[in-house]
């Protein structure tokens, strides 16, 4: 379970650098309602903070694999279960807001590919017992066995 999690949030953070491209390119900040309201108040920001939030998002989910996920510690669960409330956000967003335009909005190709990647990785925490950040499992590294060996509800992990 923890190396499909680990490829699944890989996967989920390149689909999420080509989502950001996808609404950049195709304008989303003059289509959705908030983003042109921002540029309509502070001209010239729209576009600049879009692009700054979407790498702050970006980096974060780097930096949350590398710290939390790559060395799997006890905030893994919690590390995952943030990106599938975000990108379950978003997702689903694109799609509701297709649905009530009638027609394609900026991003919703790329939503369409991020949210059964984000399902996928909540069928695999829901599975592995990490509900809710459940982290009653135990992990276990020894000198003569350097995988660790993850024991909880639902057997036994090994990993290297």
């Amino acid at each position: 379970m923890i190396r499909r999690a680990r490829q699944v949030y890989l996967a989920i953070l390149l689909v999420q650098a080509c989502h950001a491209v996808e609404e950049y390119a195709l304008g989303f900040t003059e289509a959705f309602p908030p983003a042109r309201a921002l540029g309509r108040l502070l001209p010239g920001v729209a576009r600049p903070g879009f692009v700054v939030f979407n790498a702050l998002l970006l980096l974060s989910g780097l930096a949350g694999y590398l710290f939390c996920l790559r060395p799997w510690g006890q905030r893994a669960p919690l590390v995952l279960w943030v990106m599938i409330a975000i990108e379950g956000y978003n997702g689903f967003g694109h799609v509701i807001w297709a649905l009530l335009v009638d027609g394609y909005d900026p991003g919703l190709i790329t939503a369409l590919i991020l949210l059964p990647l984000v399902g996928y990785l909540f069928w695999l925490l829901r599975w592995s017992g990490q509900a809710a950040g459940n982290t009653a499992s135990t992990s276990t590294r020894t000198a003569e066995n350097p995988a660790i060996v993850e024991t909880g509800r639902q057997g036994t992990i090994t990993t290297q």
